[in-house]
């Protein structure tokens, strides 16, 4: 969706700033593209994940 949003723009605004911002959009989305899609077929997280959250220094004193 990123990255169409970036062509039309890059397309209507072809000579202008309009254009360029559509670049820099398109890049955006295909820099982002490698990170998600290289962890895509990784193992679920494990169920017992929440029982290891670290709490401590968020943590309300009782004093």
């Amino acid at each position: 969706m990123l990255s169409a949003a970036g062509i039309a723009m890059a397309a209507l605004g072809r000579n202008g700033a309009l254009g360029g911002h559509g670049l820099r959009v398109i890049l955006f989305a295909g820099g982002l593209l490698y990170p998600v899609l290289s962890r895509f077929y990784e193992p679920e997280p494990t169920e017992d994940r929440k029982a290891s959250y670290y709490y401590d220094p968020i943590k309300p004193s009782s004093g």
